[in-house]
């Protein structure tokens, strides 16, 4: 039995990552802790200082710490603000560590050059910008990014109203069907994929479900390893 640490900074998600892990795992094959730490996302936030501070950067850290002494596998991140600093900093741990949304940067910027970026927090656009530019880099490919956020939606998953957030963020998405693919940056968004398609016409990504691909991956390979 594998041993998966996720670090989340809102509750819907820590409510629901966990269970879409078990589902896609082989039964009894992986045991999952959960941190919850809103300030992490909030520091960076309008609301906050507006940027990731060097507390902030020493709090993530030392959540990322507190992961690795849980005896991990393996720690993911699940929220894309946490992203670049990340990034970073998981040079200093002998835990792997996956980000959210960094299988998925790949994936869209592979397939698609014109890109919309889709957000309810402010403070998750330019992280999500900074995995496209990291993933074309990558694959040597030029790529446009529009973005938008929508703070009205932000406040509603907040405050735990998921209909009210689903109804404004597919309002959001009506002046997104000029793209070659349209992103829902947090994993609050996530479920929304399909709908945001079907609305749109447009092809909709979302980091989950291409996270846990690479979970179960990563879990898998280990155990053969083994």
């Amino acid at each position: 039995m594998k041993t998966i640490a996720l670090i989340h900074t809102v509750k819907p998600v820590l409510n629901s990552f966990e269970q879409e892990i078990i589902e896609a795992a082989p039964e009894g094959s992986v045991k999952i802790h959960n941190i919850l730490d809103d300030f992490l996302a909030h520091d960076p936030s309008p609301d906050g200082a507006g940027y990731f501070t060097p507390e902030n950067k020493q709090r993530l850290f030392n959540q990322i710490k507190n992961a690795e002494l849980t005896g991990a596998d393996l720690i993911v991140t699940t929220c894309s603000t946490l992203s670049p600093i990340v990034l970073v900093i998981k040079e200093f741990f002998s835990t792997p560590i996956l980000t959210i949304d960094e299988v998925m940067a790949e994936e869209v910027v592979s397939k698609a050059k014109k890109i919309k970026i889709l957000a309810t927090a402010k403070s998750t656009i330019e992280p999500s910008c900074q995995a496209l530019y990291s993933a074309a880099k990558k694959l040597n490919k030029e790529i446009s990014i529009d973005f938008e956020d929508n703070e009205e939606a932000y406040k509603a998953m907040k405050n735990y109203n998921m209909e009210l957030h689903n109804k404004l963020v597919l309002e959001q998405s009506t002046q997104s069907s000029n793209y070659d693919a349209i992103i829902l940056a947090q994993a609050s968004m996530a479920h929304l994929e399909e709908d945001v398609e079907a609305h749109t016409g447009v092809k909709t990504y979302s980091s989950p479900k291409r996270c846990i691909r690479k979970i179960i991956e990563i879990i898998g390979k280990n155990e053969q390893e083994n």
